[in-house]
């Protein structure tokens, strides 16, 4: 239950002004007691009336009778839907005229439903609670803001009331997100309830990154090793989604848990939720023999990257190079010509497929913008006058970095120096640019399609990754500093749904060919230009949307719907 209280002015307040807050007790976990809670109101004017706080009445000055504000006071939860309504927030005659901006919350919202994330929410959680979550999903989702500024940014968008409804205001939100934390039960059930939309699929992408913390008191905050290079303890969040890179569920464990350790539970977790044959899909970085004797041990499909550094994979570079140089080996990924040989890996007693994949297009890409970046700065050192060789040297290792091998310093015989290219490194350096080892087990393809299944298997592997950099850079998770373990759990919770409208999103984009010629940030920055009018009759009114803006939205919704529709 909440209520009103007064709060006389400071000293300095000569005119003995009074101002008007809504409070409420609730338990606090960390401190084992109540306490008490309250937001700002607005302050009492003469005449009985309270003048409303500006961010309820959207700048003007809006009077409400003391008596209604005490009438609304007891339930919070509708306490500050009602006091927007009344101070001109919504539409109703004789309200105050506002303008809303349409396009990017339109798109949001329509991610949300064509996903599947608004019904699975509000299944689990209710239209209160559901919605809330989907508001700041989108929240998330277009800014990467805190989650304090989700109200203001929410209440500027015509999206559903539900999505901006009192759980998602700067007073309440971190409770709301803390609640979800530590309501495993409905977390579980959810993640559940999603992944079996996705039943049917047989791949299972899986990575996972760590998430840095200032925190001294979380119980899942451990050592371990830090992917941002920072000296700090962290969380691990791991990730499994669809081959599309669609997220299908995840897991936070402690920080000194290695990856690959958590493939067991993982595949376990995945059978539950109704993965049908996982088969499980990781990048080089999980390669070792000891992780590869563990994951055969797993009794499950497997597609692994491999590093050249091992042995095995630098014999069978070798073997097949001729090979592979033959046009006799090409077929066509996604319209692009690539080369394939298949042959076999022996771990212990046991045999693996193995698949090389040659890109020449890649190839003489990568290897130009090598050689160009080399002889850049051979002509770069030509400009420069050493006296000695230790003068060259250090030039190369101060601007050459990680190019410093494919550069060699020459002494003249006065005893100056000059920095010459390696031609032997330069072509050591770029012999395997473009090639890819895979390791296969379990795939039952044919052996027609098998070359551009396991191809396209490993590579959506980068859709994975562009969720992680997301995830941390874009939507908030970058470094905690909370100190609840729950508020932590319903971060992550909140950052997975946030992750499933990004990836729907970039299915989108990749369908309508957009990658190329836009971010993910420019989309919304674009459509985040159309705006509406909302009289004070409640009349709405679309105001002018630019060509480039409709052409956005037609090829990422094929709906038929508009920004005309609400």
């Amino acid at each position: 239950m909440s209520y009103i209280q007064l709060q006389n002015g400071g000293a300095s307040n000569r005119k003995g002004v009074k101002y008007v807050h809504l409070a409420w007790n609730e338990w606090d976990p960390d401190k084992k007691r109540s306490v008490q809670r309250r937001f700002y109101v607005g302050r009492l004017a003469d005449g009985g009336d309270v003048v409303v706080n500006k961010r309820f009445s959207g700048g003007d000055d809006v009077r409400v009778p003391m008596r209604e504000i005490n009438a609304h006071a007891a339930d919070r939860a509708t306490f500050e839907a009602w006091l927007r309504d009344v101070s001109g927030g919504t539409a109703a005659p004789g309200g105050v005229a506002r303008v809303d901006i349409v396009g990017d919350a339109w798109l949001a919202r329509h991610l949300a439903e064509r996903s599947g994330l608004t019904e699975h929410l509000i299944g689990i959680f209710g239209a209160d609670e559901g919605g809330a979550l989907a508001g700041l999903a989108a929240h998330q989702f277009v800014t990467g803001h805190a989650l304090y500024r989700a109200e203001s940014w929410l209440s500027q968008r015509e999206l559903p009331k539900a999505w901006k409804g009192p759980l998602v205001s700067e007073s309440s939100v971190h409770g709301f997100v803390t609640r979800i934390g530590a309501d495993t039960g409905r977390r579980e059930a959810f993640l559940e309830s999603w992944s079996k939309r996705f039943q049917g699929g047989g791949a299972l992408l899986y990575d996972a990154t760590s998430v840095s913390s200032h925190s001294p008191s979380l119980e899942l905050e451990e050592w371990g090793h830090n992917r941002d290079d920072e000296q700090l303890p962290q969380i691990n969040f791991s990730l499994a989604a669809a081959p599309d890179g669609m997220p299908l569920f995840y897991r936070v464990t402690p920080g000194s848990i290695p990856d690959v350790r958590t493939l067991a539970a993982t595949l376990l977790i995945a059978r539950d939720y109704g993965v049908e044959r996982p088969r499980l899909s990781l990048d080089r970085g999980y390669y070792s023999a000891a992780n590869l004797r563990d994951l055969l041990a797993l009794d499950c499909g497997l597609v692994m990257g491999v590093p050249w550094s091992v042995a095995q994979a630098a014999k069978l570079f070798k073997k097949h190079r001729a090979r592979l140089a033959s046009p006799r080996r090409v077929f066509l990924c996604k319209g692009v010509p690539m080369r394939h040989v298949a042959d076999v890996w022996r771990q212990d007693d046991a045999t693996l497929e193995t698949h090389l994949f040659f890109d020449p297009g890649r190839h003489a890409e990568m290897s130009l913008r090598f050689e160009k970046h080399v002889f850049g700065l051979v002509d770069k050192a030509a400009r420069e006058k050493f006296r000695d060789w230790r003068e060259a040297k250090s030039w190369i290792v101060e601007n050459a970095g990680t190019r410093a091998p494919c550069l060699r310093v020459v002494t003249e015989t006065d005893g100056a120096a000059r920095v010459e290219p390696k031609p032997n490194r330069i072509a050591a350096a770029t012999a395997r640019a473009g090639y890819t080892l895979v390791l296969t087990r379990g795939r039952t393809d044919n052996a027609g399609g098998a070359a551009e299944t396991v191809l396209r298997d490993y590579r959506a592997r980068d859709t994975a990754e562009k969720l992680f950099d997301a995830f941390k850079t874009e939507h908030g998770q970058y470094r905690l500093r909370t100190a609840n373990d729950d508020s932590v759990q319903g971060r992550f919770f909140l950052g997975f749904a946030t992750l499933v409208l990004r990836a729907e999103l970039e299915k989108r984009m990749r369908t309508a060919d957009l990658h190329k010629s836009m971010t993910d940030a420019s989309v919304m920055d674009e459509l985040g230009k159309a705006k509406a009018l909302v009289t004070r009759q409640g009349t709405r009114i679309l105001l002018e949307v630019s060509k480039k803006q409709r052409t956005l939205l037609a090829r990422l919704i094929s709906s038929g719907k508009s920004l005309h529709n609400r």
